[in-house]
């Protein structure tokens, strides 16, 4: 028999373990994002900031809340 904080234990690792992913993932994008991005003239800046978006969405878009997927677009800026 499984009790309850055997479940929340696991909930919470597993959580734990996808937010660690996220963040890797994430990191390895940023130096190249940011390199881009500050040589980047102004009117190019924006859409390769949504373009950097829509790829972290597109990739973890099972993982990830919109609250997530907005730290990591803050985290890139």
């Amino acid at each position: 028999m499984i009790n309850t904080s055997c479940i929340l234990n696991l909930s919470l690792k597993l959580k734990s373990t996808s937010a660690i992913f996220v963040r890797t993932k994430a990191a390895s994008y940023k130096a190249q994002i940011r390199q881009d991005y500050y040589n980047a003239i102004e009117g190019k800046k924006d859409s390769i900031l949504q373009s950097v978006f829509r790829k972290i969405q597109k990739r973890f878009q099972n993982m990830l809340t919109i609250k997530n997927v907005v730290l990591i677009y803050r985290k890139i800026i």
